[in-house]
């Protein structure tokens, strides 16, 4: 059953009025051990330490010297990719489509830690944020590995 709750909103000073509405659907009961957000990745520490480098590396792409948009932008989009082919993988049902997507996860963590090797080596960046990152795609690679080889 859906609940409508509209409420009428006036906006600031003026005499004009606006509907909302707002749709809240009413959901049946969770059962007692059910854990809300509970997806396979989600229990993953290799899922954590991917979403901890992806912090970490939009927190490096923020200082990237202005020049350089390519390397933050290509930063940014593994460290992204990284995170979500993961989910994927844990997500996925047979151990070849999951296999598939963590080495391609792996593949991108490889990517996001050699464009830490870029800000270092280009100068365009703080290089003690680049090694944490970078810190963390080796652990990730590492745990991914570990993963993959026993789906194989």
């Amino acid at each position: 059953m859906n609940l409508v709750k509209v409420e009428k909103a006036q906006e600031d000073g003026s005499d004009a009025v606006s509907n909302e509405q707002h749709v809240t659907a009413s959901l049946p009961p969770l059962p007692p051990n059910a854990t809300v957000g509970a997806f396979p990745h989600e229990k993953l520490d290799a899922y954590r330490i991917a979403l901890e480098m992806a912090r970490n590396a939009k927190a490096l792409v923020e200082q990237i010297s202005r020049g350089h948009s390519s390397v933050a932008d290509h930063l940014r989009r593994s460290a992204s990719n990284t995170v979500l082919l993961l989910a994927e993988g844990a997500n996925r049902r047979g151990a070849a489509e999951k296999r598939q997507r963590f080495v391609e996860s792996r593949g991108e963590a490889g990517e996001t830690a050699a464009a830490c090797d870029l800000v270092i080596a280009l100068e365009i960046g703080p290089p003690n944020l680049a090694h944490s990152v970078k810190q963390y795609a080796a652990r990730l690679a590492a745990m991914l590995t570990k993963l993959i080889q026993r789906l194989s």
